[in-house]
């Protein structure tokens, strides 16, 4: 088993949303408390827990309490192990106390290794990856409980969700992704919002925010370009919505940021 890392970084309390990642997702939570669906599944996950989500489940995430809600995230493949076996790990459980420093540290390091992209980079994240495995492994203990809930239409959600995910970079009315739905418009807006947490706009915009991160990275786009390759109808429709999400504009989210841009794959 040789996990190739996609993706690391630390999510924040502001961060809120519905992905679909076509490879597992390892979730430490640091502090605070949070929800996490995964499909009809609620868990309440708090300090010291981890939930591991497998490749292309559908996963809502939403911080709910605590004064610096953070989470350690990092997107990894298996590419040794056939889709349908996954791995021998609860979707979410609490590790011991007297063993979360440790698991901690080697997300820093292996957080460190990936930015670094030093010589033999990848084999050494893949090594720290398989040892936070093993840990989980071998720590995992008693599976977390969860909650069944069911949206109403959530399955009618979830083909929007996915049109969206696909198209995000395109002008994208509420009508044509409420038809793609099979719902009504109104009808539509409400049970988005009721599954997602956010109205189908909101959601539209942090998809394209999202990819506007890591295109900022790359100096060889400017902010005009950006916004038209990301949705926007405009500059300065991007940089308002940016702002507000991002609490910086495009260029000083840049500045401070570019070098730790998570680059992430979607579905």
């Amino acid at each position: 088993m040789q996990p190739k890392v996609k993706q690391v970084h630390v999510a924040r309390g502001h961060v809120t949303g519905t992905w679909l990642d076509p490879h597992y997702v390892f979730h430490y939570v640091v502090a605070g408390s949070w929800l996490f669906r995964l499909e009809t599944r609620l868990y309440r996950v708090r300090t010291g827990d981890v939930l591991l989500c497998p490749p292309n489940v559908l996963h809502f995430v939403k911080p709910v309490s605590g004064r610096r809600p953070s989470l350690y995230v990092v997107h990894f493949e298996l590419p040794d192990v056939p889709n349908d076996e996954g791995l021998d790990i609860p979707e979410a459980f609490t590790v011991p106390a007297r063993h979360r420093q440790r698991l901690a540290a080697r997300f820093l390091a292996l957080r460190r290794e990936y930015v670094g992209r030093e010589p033999a980079g990848a084999l050494i994240t893949a090594g720290i990856m398989l040892e936070m495995i093993g840990l989980c492994i071998r720590h995992c203990g008693r599976p977390a409980p969860f909650e069944h809930v069911m949206s109403k239409s959530w399955r009618n959600v979830e083909q929007a969700l996915r049109f969206m995910e696909a198209n995000s970079t395109r002008r994208l009315s509420v009508r044509e992704i409420s038809d793609r739905a099979r719902l009504s418009a109104s009808y539509f807006c409400r049970v988005f919002k009721e599954y997602a947490g956010l109205s189908p706009q909101q959601y539209l915009n942090r998809l394209r925010i999202e990819r506007a991160r890591a295109l900022l990275a790359d100096p060889a786009h400017n902010c005009t370009e950006i916004a038209g390759m990301c949705g926007f109808a405009d500059v300065h429709t991007f940089s308002k919505v940016f702002k507000r999400l991002e609490g910086v504009s495009p260029t000083q989210w840049a500045r401070q940021m570019g070098p730790f841009v998570p680059r992430r794959e979607r579905f």
